[in-house]
């Protein structure tokens, strides 16, 4: 991209492009995909220690 078109692009104070919520879009799904990654793992490893501990008394 040309510099004149980043600085006409960065001035247009029209309203949101597709451009523009497909940018927010894909930010709110990075931060969906991350946060359930983190807790996907945590909530795995607590099951898994509660079925261990279950192993470990005969239930």
């Amino acid at each position: 991209m040309t510099p004149q078109l980043l600085s006409r692009l960065w001035e247009e104070e029209h309203g949101a492009t597709a451009v523009e919520y497909a940018a927010l879009l894909a930010m709110i799904f990075l931060a969906v995909v991350g946060a359930v990654a983190l807790v996907g793992e945590q909530a795995g490893q607590f099951f898994q220690n509660a079925t261990d501990q279950f192993s470990e008394h005969g239930l």
